[in-house]
């Protein structure tokens, strides 16, 4: 079952000492302030950008917090949608967001909230401003008639036929949104190296499409 808290601060506030008080002395009686205090508040690290426009926090098991749009989230994943419709969600001040407590690790959590965030991300590799030299993939990904590019984080150019990929989930809105070049072009941007692309391509070429009638 997942948790939802809210971060809340603890803070212990002391009676300011004046000149003119005689000096405290501790009773014998009382218990020692190490045996009565509270623990100390729990500490989140930030995780890395997208995910800094927030209504919603979710932290991982190694005490990573990622601040998500639960928005983007419900509509671009299943697994998120159940997971935030499903939550029972508690009262937050106006300075602290809700918060779920997940039991998968920052880096897998963040994979995760990559593949949900991938339009959105596309806007964080826009084209530079001076040109730089895009590597061809080799084939099948090198072919001159195709209409659409999608190329790695680490510039390289993967030259697919929409027909083939428009079916694959991690690119079918991507293609949508899509930059169109004079030449017809499309032209898609994403974070993944060109290892990890290949292989989400080569799957999407690996699947037998009926002959057209």
């Amino acid at each position: 079952m997942h948790h939802i808290h809210t971060h809340r601060d603890h803070q212990l506030f002391l009676p300011q000492a004046h000149a003119h008080d005689p000096p405290l002395q501790d009773s014998p009686s009382s218990p020692s302030k190490d045996s009565t205090s509270s623990p100390p508040p729990r500490r989140f690290d930030p995780g890395p950008p997208p995910f800094s426009a927030p209504d919603l926090i979710l932290v991982s098991h190694d005490n990573i917090e990622f601040r998500v749009s639960s928005r983007i989230l419900i509509q671009t994943s299943d697994y998120f949608k159940n997971l935030i419709e499903t939550t029972p969600k508690f009262p937050t001040t106006s300075n602290h967001l809700p918060t779920i407590e997940l039991s998968q690790g920052a880096e897998t959590l963040e994979g995760l909230l990559r593949d949900s965030y991938i339009e959105y991300l596309q806007g964080f590799n826009p084209p530079p401003t001076s040109p730089r030299v895009i590597v061809p993939a080799s084939s099948p990904f090198n072919d001159p008639k195709a209409e659409l590019l999608v190329i790695s984080g680490d510039n390289v150019g993967f030259r697919v036929h929409a027909s083939r990929v428009d079916a694959c989930p991690y690119l079918k809105d991507a293609i949508a949104g899509s930059e169109v070049r004079g030449t017809g072009e499309r032209v898609i941007r994403v974070p993944e190296n060109h290892e990890a692309l290949g292989k989400v391509l080569e799957g999407c070429y690996a699947v037998e499409r009926p002959l057209a009638k």
